[in-house]
């Protein structure tokens, strides 16, 4: 079973697998759903998933403290600034041979 929350003011259908249902203003529904609507209601700001067997959505995996070895890292450690977002890994390359040689 799923428990959604309704993050709107008004009333939300949802589509169960035993039929249609309403999610009142500001309130909660245990349902069973198909996961491809599942995923639809994820990328909703109006419903927010709390839990359940299905998990609503993955926690980002942390990001990795920047080493010596990493091409942005030295790039910003030779020119005292950080390399251009948009930058692509070969651009990035292709700055640090400018740079050290």
């Amino acid at each position: 079973m799923i428990r959604l929350k309704n993050a709107t003011n008004s009333p939300y259908d949802i589509q169960t697998k035993q039929g249609m249902k309403v999610l009142p203003a500001h309130g909660e529904l245990e349902c069973e759903l198909d996961p491809a609507y599942l995923d639809i209601l994820k990328l909703s700001f109006a419903v927010e998933v709390v839990d359940g067997k299905q998990k609503a959505s993955k926690k980002p995996e942390p990001e990795q403290p920047k080493t010596e070895e990493d091409p942005a890292a030295k790039y910003e450690r030779l020119t005292g600034k950080k390399p251009d977002g948009r930058w692509s890994d070969e651009r990035l390359a292709a700055e640090l041979e400018k740079l050290e040689g």
